[in-house]
């Protein structure tokens, strides 16, 4: 129940939705374009995918100087069905 919660606090929020939905148009992005894209500091998108990172909705891994963000391939059963809605 408790990742349950996490998946659906993660996303209730219009920031991580616009979040995902530039994740779901580009399968490997790093920090700073999503940044730059969605209009928001580096420091605060960067605390945005962290909640969908916990939640087990993205993964992240270190590229030379940067992070980069997809979505992740497998789901749970309820994201799955919430990212086909976004």
């Amino acid at each position: 129940m408790e990742q349950l919660e996490k998946i659906l606090k993660a996303f209730a929020s219009q920031r991580r939705l616009s979040l995902l939905r530039i994740l779901k148009m580009n399968p490997c992005i790093f920090v700073d374009d999503i940044a730059r894209e969605i209009g928001l500091s580096y420091r605060s998108t960067s605390k945005h995918l962290r909640i969908l990172y916990d939640a087990g909705i993205i993964d992240r891994w270190q590229n030379g100087f940067g992070v980069v963000y997809s979505v992740r391939g497998t789901q749970n059963p309820v994201s799955t069905m919430l990212l086909s809605i976004i």
